[in-house]
């Protein structure tokens, strides 16, 4: 009996001593707490966003799908059409006979284009206000029939060119019209112009863009330029293949950026035609 009286005893004093000494959480303290709680969170939301906007500001997105090239276009006057040896006819002869005429023109109006050197034609023929026109008359009508006004020296073009211009004297007819060209690794195309078909009367001026498609730099070979005009390029509407058509053209200019010359060019570099 003295022994349960003891353990009792024991126990009650154990219990008074915890409750004496565990700590009292009053409102106080619990807003304390909270507030810590918030503080700490909020610390770590900073920092999170922090960290976020750090990681965006390191990359410049500002440029992201433009071309940061600097550009400097030209204007380039190729030709006036007052060099009666520059071109040549070219059509099949089963389908159609094909002449060229050099005519005056008297109310032809002044070029804004730079006069691009051709080895002195374009100073032979200074001050001549002359057009060329062909005629083509039609033996037959025939489809995929095409006449090709020809330059017998092609008309190398240093630079990026953008668009080429091409003063027209139409007749009505829906034949279409291109400029024919010679991209730097070699390969023909038919560059049609804006609105292609000639189905206008009188002078107008029309523009044909340079497409990405058509190389005009050859990255294996830097130092030799060779996009080219080889020509223009008349494709007929066998429809409208019925008697004489006559189509004339005048100052044949080129868009070109210059700015991207061939940095390999110059007298101190070496050829490589041997």
């Amino acid at each position: 009996m003295k022994k349960f009286a003891l353990l009792l005893l024991t126990f009650m004093t154990f219990g008074l001593f915890a409750q004496e000494t565990a700590p009292v959480e009053t409102e106080e303290t619990a807003a304390t707490q909270t507030t810590v709680q918030n503080e700490s969170t909020e610390q770590n939301e900073n920092t999170e966003q922090k960290e976020y906007v750090d990681r965006s500001a390191s990359v410049d997105v500002s440029n992201v799908g433009t071309d940061q090239r600097a550009s400097e276009v030209k204007t380039f006057l190729l030709d006036q059409f007052n060099i009666e040896t520059a071109w040549e006819a070219v059509i099949f002869p089963d389908t159609a006979v094909a002449s060229l005429k050099y005519m005056d023109r008297p109310d032809k109006p002044a070029s804004e284009g730079e006069k691009l050197d051709l080895s002195g034609e374009a100073a032979e023929a200074e001050g001549r206000s002359v057009v060329l026109g062909a005629k083509i008359h039609f033996t037959r009508r025939a489809y995929g029939e095409e006449f090709y006004l020809k330059r017998r020296s092609p008309i190398r073009m240093d630079g990026i060119t953008k668009a080429f211009s091409l003063w027209v004297c139409g007749r009505g007819m829906n034949h279409e019209l291109y400029i024919r060209v010679k991209s730097a690794t070699g390969v023909i195309a038919d560059i049609p112009f804006e609105n292609p078909k000639l189905n206008f009367i009188g002078w107008k001026q029309l523009v044909a863009y340079v497409p990405p498609t058509v190389t005009q730099e050859d990255m294996m070979a830097p130092d030799k330029p060779g996009f080219s005009v080889l020509g223009l390029v008349i494709k007929f509407n066998a429809m409208e293949m019925l008697r004489d058509y006559y189509v004339y053209f005048d100052d044949l200019e080129a868009y070109t950026d210059v700015i991207h010359l061939s940095q390999y060019s110059g007298i101190e570099n070496m050829s490589d035609e041997w």
